[in-house]
């Protein structure tokens, strides 16, 4: 498996690829995802409902709101504001152009479901020789990764579930950066994204820095002030959010959503965030939990865990990252940014809670599998690699598909 050259087709040439794109992933999965179906209301989405308070001055969220941190009676959010600043803008424009106070559905499906379809092939192709390859790739990552799950509680416009991927879509910004030209400028606002939606993607900062200050020396002392620059913005305006809703700039107010709970999540919260005691039970549900399949008399069963499913077992192209081990850690962008995907993993490892509920999948690897897919792109194109990238996309669409997809956990979502 060698590196090949960066595409350079024409952006005609791309554009008529990315329609190809489209096309097959509304084809094998349109009608999971129903993006014409889109909508975000405050209900399902807790950063919405800081925007709509925002509109009237003030923090607090009207009730009922299920994960919202409670501080003297009042409901406030406690999740990350990279939506919630969309949300205003977009309720903005809504009232600009008199469609009310409610976050236009088409602008929702436009800002994350072409946002989400563009970068990643803009991404792939960037870093394959030939737009096929970003075409597999893409389609490999939206439908044969837990991104399909994602997408599909688009349609309520689910807080968890569009965070993850405006997350990877900034991760992608990252990839598509560090992997390229190294103008560090969108890999800041990749950061951005990506951080205010998923706060432990702030761990790819070291592999920005360094990327940054092993640039021309032309470029970099101009790259180490946007990075300065923009981390400084980026993590200011977050600390400034925690200060101005809980009173310090390191209070999240995200333990206070457990508050009156007993609940086992609840309580290993309350023990700590982040503890190694987890790392073990963590591992299982990350790495080596079976597939939710099992075989019976009456043919095939569901038997998925509600805590996940092994990130190989699902999704195996992943075993691309260590078979190309040798070649993408002699390139510096490539080694740094997987390097900082294993701090991620380490953790999300200590973390004291999987992802719950999560059948047959586990969410929490949309913090890394973006980078790993934006690493191995180039290395598994040789006759017997593409052979192993073809099947690996099949068996991973075909699990997430009939698997994952058609569970009893859907059964309480509407339509």
């Amino acid at each position: 498996m060698s590196i090949v050259a960066p595409a350079r087709a024409p952006w005609r040439v791309h554009l008529s690829w990315l329609a190809l794109t489209a096309a097959v992933v509304f084809l094998i999965d349109g009608p999971r995802i129903r993006w014409f179906d889109w909508e975000v209301t405050p209900t399902h989405n807790i950063n919405l409902a800081e925007a709509l308070a925002w509109q009237k001055g003030t923090f607090d969220l009207d009730p009922p709101q299920r994960e919202a941190a409670r501080l003297d009676g009042r409901l406030l959010n406690a999740f990350p504001p990279g939506f919630t600043f969309i949300s205003y803008c977009a309720l903005r424009l809504s009232a600009l152009v008199g469609g009310g106070d409610a976050f236009p559905p088409w602008l929702f499906r436009i800002l994350i479901g072409v946002a989400i379809l563009i970068i990643p092939y803009a991404t792939f192709a960037r870093l394959t020789s030939k737009p096929l390859r970003a075409v597999l790739l893409t389609v490999a990552f939206l439908l044969g990764t837990p991104m399909l799950v994602m997408l599909s509680l688009c349609r309520i416009g689910g807080f968890f579930e569009v965070n993850h991927v405006l997350a990877c879509c900034g991760l992608l910004l990252i990839a598509w950066d560090m992997l390229g030209a190294r103008k560090i400028w969108p890999s800041i606002i990749g950061l951005a994204l990506a951080f205010w939606t998923r706060q432990l993607t702030l761990l790819y900062v070291p592999a920005i820095v360094w990327v940054g200050w092993t640039s021309s020396d032309r470029a970099r002392y101009k790259n180490v002030a946007i990075m300065l620059v923009g981390v400084a913005l980026i993590v200011g305006v977050y600390l400034s959010m925690n200060a101005a809703k809980f009173d310090s700039p390191f209070d999240t107010g995200y333990l206070r959503i457990y508050e009156g709970r007993d609940d086992p999540i609840a309580v290993r919260a309350r023990a700590g965030f982040f503890r190694p005691a987890y790392i073990t039970e963590n591992m299982r549900f990350m790495l080596w939990e079976p597939p939710g399949v099992r075989l019976s008399g009456a043919g095939v069963d569901r038997a998925m865990n509600d805590f996940g499913a092994g990130i190989f077992w699902t999704c195996p192209l992943l075993i691309a990252v260590v078979a190309t081990a040798r070649q993408w850690w002699k390139d510096v962008a490539r080694r740094a940014l997987m390097l900082c995907s294993f701090a991620v993993m380490g953790m999300l490892l200590m973390y004291h809670n999987t992802g719950w509920r999560q059948p047959g999948y586990y969410r929490f690897a949309l913090d890394f599998i973006p980078i790993w897919f934006a690493v191995l792109a180039p290395y598994a194109w040789s006759r017997r690699g593409f052979v192993f990238v073809v099947l690996c996309t099949v068996w991973s669409v075909w699990y997430f598909r009939f698997i994952t997809f058609n569970n009893l956990a859907w059964a309480h979502l509407p339509g």
